[in-house]
């Protein structure tokens, strides 16, 4: 399924460009625990969204593409049990006053019983997914 939004931060796009690729600003989002580096230069991660049964753990591969002076690209694998969620991203960012404005599309693909939800409950909760962290890690981001 292809999904979109927008937001805007007070992070410079400077700051943005990298944001998968620094494990100290994703440590500060909060759904994330566990960040680290594999040798690959991916970056594993315990996310733990939060849905109306309570906050559940997805063991997340986030793996950091192409980066030019206005996107990024990076694709983000979660897994828990049969559930499967994988999602290529492709961020924007503006210059905007006091920060920049962040668009980003995305590429999902759900699998296992997460699939069973249907599209339409899978893309609501993924949207609300993908644009808290990216908020989350933009906001942290901001902080330097």
């Amino acid at each position: 399924m292809k999904l979109a939004g927008t937001f805007d931060t007070p992070a410079a796009p400077d700051a943005l460009r990298s944001l998968a690729a620094s494990p100290e600003v994703l440590a500060g989002v909060p759904a994330f625990r566990d960040v680290e580096v594999a040798e690959d230069g991916s970056l594993r991660v315990e996310y733990y969204p939060v849905i109306s049964l309570g906050p559940i753990r997805f063991t997340t591969t986030i793996t950091p593409g192409r980066v030019t002076d206005s996107s990024a690209a990076v694709a983000v694998r979660a897994t828990r049990g049969s559930n499967l969620v994988d999602a290529d991203l492709l961020l924007s960012f503006d210059p905007a006053d006091g920060g920049s404005t962040v668009r980003w599309e995305a590429d999902v693909l759900l699998g296992g019983t997460a699939a069973s939800v249907g599209q339409r409950v899978g893309a609501e909760i993924v949207t609300r997914a993908i644009g808290d962290v990216l908020q989350a890690a933009a906001a942290a981001s901001a902080r330097g």
